[in-house]
């Protein structure tokens, strides 16, 4: 059976764009994961994708896009990835919500964006570990 994760933050941008390239690298056989944004912005941060790149993460396909329902849903697990963002009682049941508080890194120089890539990775290991 397919785990199926999705990822959200605010820009869709950063961090929820890499949870989903540092997830579905990772977790290639049974899993897949999606993310979105609450206000999602036109385009991925350069510098998500050059440490992506550096750590050979691929970002397949992926873009920001907006957070709606059907993705909810369709999902077995939310992952918030801050605290600033609403909690979908109503659309998810508590225990689907997972909420990570990892700041967000727009504006800062590339090693804060090399920080946020390593703390997701270590926090999407521990996932992984969890859903198996």
């Amino acid at each position: 059976m397919t785990q199926k994760i999705l990822f959200v933050c605010q820009g869709n941008s950063i961090r929820s764009i890499m949870a989903e390239a540092i997830f579905n690298h990772r977790c290639k056989e049974d899993c897949k994961s999606k993310s979105a944004g609450t206000l999602p912005i036109t385009r991925i941060d350069p510098k998500t994708k050059k440490v992506l790149q550096e750590a050979e993460i691929p970002l397949v396909k992926q873009k920001p896009s907006p957070l709606t329902y059907e993705k909810i849903i369709s999902s077995k697990k939310v992952v918030l990835m801050s605290k600033n963002l609403p909690n979908f009682p109503e659309l998810t049941p508590k225990k689907l919500i997972i909420q990570w508080n990892i700041a967000d890194p727009l504006g800062t120089p590339v090693q804060e964006f090399r920080k946020t890539r390593d703390k997701i990775t270590r926090k999407v290991k521990e996932l992984i570990k969890k859903l198996r």
